[in-house]
C-alpha cells in the first residue's frame, strides 16, 4: 500500500517522502501524471485507477464530493483526514443516511 498527500500537505508530504518509500504526492518524482497546482478533479481518477494501491491523506473537508464527481468515476479513492473526530465522522454518516 502507498499512501498520496494532497498538496495541501506538501510539507509534510516532501519529509515523509524523504525518509520513506510509499508517499507520494503532487510533483513527486515517480508520480509525473500529477503535477503540482493540478486540480482535483484532474488528479482524483489518476490515483484512484485500478491498480494503483492508493491512501489518499488530505485536510480538505469537502474531498468526499470532489471524488463523487469524477469525471470517468473509475476506480476508488480511500480518503483520510488527519484531526477528524469519531464523532464528527459518526454525526456525519447519519446525516447521509437520512
Amino acid at each position: 500500500m502507498r499512501y498520496f498527500l494532497d498538496e495541501d500537505m506538501l510539507a509534510v508530504a516532501k519529509a515523509l517522502g524523504a525518509v520513506r518509500d510509499d508517499v507520494c504526492y503532487p510533483g513527486h518524482p515517480n508520480l509525473l501524471d500529477v503535477p503540482t497546482g493540478t486540480l482535483d478533479e484532474d488528479w482524483l481518477p489518476v490515483i484512484g485507477r485500478a491498480g494503483r494501491d492508493l491512501v489518499l491523506i488530505t485536510r480538505d473537508r469537502k474531498i468526499r464530493s470532489t471524488c463523487r464527481g469524477t469525471p470517468d468515476g473509475s476506480g476508488s479513492v480511500r480518503t483520510v483526514r488527519p484531526g477528524a473526530a469519531a464523532g464528527s465522522r459518526r454525526r456525519a454518516r447519519r446525516r447521509r443516511t437520512r
